[in-house]
């Protein structure tokens, strides 16, 4: 065994010398250090041209572009004179926080009736929905700012109506939980609000759904409402969750950067292939494997110490990789959301998992296809004195393995595409049934991924101690 040792340390001396091990390794600190500047670089830009929502002059300015639109067009809009008067309202009383407009446009609402008269003649009544005590209360909440009043207005209007509570639910978690509506647009995107929106929607669509409604929609909307609802009750400003899908939200911060490098570690196995694809090839082409075989070792401890060294010079570039990313992340996005969950729920029962926890695995699952095709590269290097066979065969394979199969699934509808290995190595993709393949499980992905490592690295052993030197 000790023997066994020191030939993995003699070749990751060597290997670690190499000029090429070098400057892979350079190339993965550099990938990491760019995919963290160019992300801040993003986000600052994205902050910097942020669309200016105007101010209270600009709001006040178009209330009078509408008071002179309705007076152009007062022949032909019955409910000019109502529309004048809102909006003198809200010249008047300065009035630009959303809750407040949506309050005086909600008061001054009006029903427009047709009468015909008796010559035959059309015209038109208009009226308010709201009573005249109703519009004063309504306005009186508004001018002194109370929103609670407001609310509990709206709440006792819909509860007369016998309305479903839950198309007024968000009104009663505010006054409940003492949460003001959004003032501006700063307020609408804080996260409380955003996920109060969530929730009021969801609940609304529920209450329309009705009881015949389709179980995967309820189930969907479900899930959405207790993921909500956790984060208000627990108060979790961030969910790891909504940052991992950076194409859905856009947001950009510490956990999508860490999202995103997952999803770079396929350069890291190209690396993994150019070393694994010379490890042994080079040792024939160049003369230098007698010096290996003059020592009384046998030729497979030989091969399996080249092997190991393979690998771990790969988990040590994934390693520097992620230490790079995180650590500047760190720096450049700050560290206030390193205690973050990443929430999900599942027939409306939450489950909560650690932030780093969650990229650490997703680190390792991603790690499995670039083992398999390291292991692929070093057995053609094994059978083979080309380096360049070996790294172009792995390569290609890494990179259209997936398209082959999608192709043979979902093209040409050939089930049998699930026992190819490329079906099997996003682990992650498995394990959340997006694999395409009814019934695609881990122990089945497992059970095909160490069938065809068997093979490989038979293959491996086969054309190592038989080749001649």
């Amino acid at each position: 065994m000790s023997r066994m040792f020191r030939l993995i340390k003699n070749e990751f001396i060597k290997t670690v010398r190499k000029t090429s091990t070098i400057i892979a390794l350079a190339l993965v600190i550099l990938l990491a250090i760019g995919l963290v500047v160019v992300a801040k670089i993003a986000q600052v830009q994205s902050e910097r041209y942020n669309f200016d929502f105007g101010t209270v002059e600009d709001d006040i300015s178009y209330y009078q572009s509408m008071i002179d639109d309705a007076e152009a067009h007062k022949e032909s809009d019955p409910a000019y004179k109502q529309n004048i008067e809102m909006y003198q309202f809200l010249i008047d009383n300065k009035i630009t926080d959303d809750w407040e407009y949506e309050a005086i446009a909600d008061a001054f609402s009006t029903n427009t009736e047709e009468v015909t008269a008796e010559d035959g003649s059309v015209s038109y009544q208009v009226s308010y929905v709201y009573s005249d005590e109703q519009r004063d209360k309504v306005k009186s909440f508004v001018v002194a700012k109370d929103w609670k009043g407001y609310y509990n207005f709206l709440i006792d209007k819909f509860k007369a109506e016998g309305a479903d509570p839950n198309t007024y639910w968000e009104y009663q978690y505010r006054v409940d939980n003492g949460v003001a509506p959004p003032a501006g647009h700063d307020d609408i995107t804080n996260w409380k609000n955003q996920c109060i929106f969530s929730v009021s929607s969801a609940k609304q669509q529920l209450a329309s759904l009705g009881a015949d409604a389709d179980e995967s929609d309820t189930a969907q909307l479900k899930d959405e409402i207790a993921v909500n609802m956790y984060r208000l009750n627990n108060n979790c400003e961030v969910n790891v969750a909504d940052s991992v899908n950076y194409m859905e939200t856009g947001e950009l911060n510490f956990w999508t950067v860490l999202s995103i490098s997952v999803n770079l570690l396929t350069i890291v196995g190209l690396l993994m292939i150019l070393i694994a694809g010379s490890s042994i090839s080079s040792e024939f082409s160049d003369g230098t494997i007698k010096f290996l075989l003059i020592n009384p070792v046998k030729r497979w401890k030989i091969l399996m110490s080249k092997y190991f060294n393979v690998i771990f010079i790969g988990y040590i570039m994934m390693f520097v990789f992620f230490l790079v990313v995180t650590t500047l992340s760190c720096i450049l996005f700050g560290t206030s959301q390193l205690g973050a969950e990443y929430i999900t729920s599942m027939n409306g029962e939450v489950q909560t998992t650690s932030g780093i926890l969650l990229i650490l695995r997703n680190y390792l699952l991603g790690s499995v296809s670039i083992v398999v095709m390291a292991t692929l590269a070093f057995a053609i290097s094994s059978v083979t004195k080309s380096s360049a066979l070996a790294i172009c065969v792995s390569v290609f394979s890494l990179l259209s393995g997936a398209g082959i199969v999608a192709v043979l699934k979902e093209a040409l509808n050939q089930d049998w595409a699930r026992f190819f290995i490329f079906a099997n190595m996003d682990l992650a993709a498995v394990a959340n049934g997006t694999t395409g393949f009814a019934h695609h499980t881990i122990g089945f992905a497992v059970a095909v991924i160490v069938v065809h490592m068997i093979v490989f690295l038979l293959t491996a052993w086969d054309g190592f101690t038989k080749k001649e030197v």
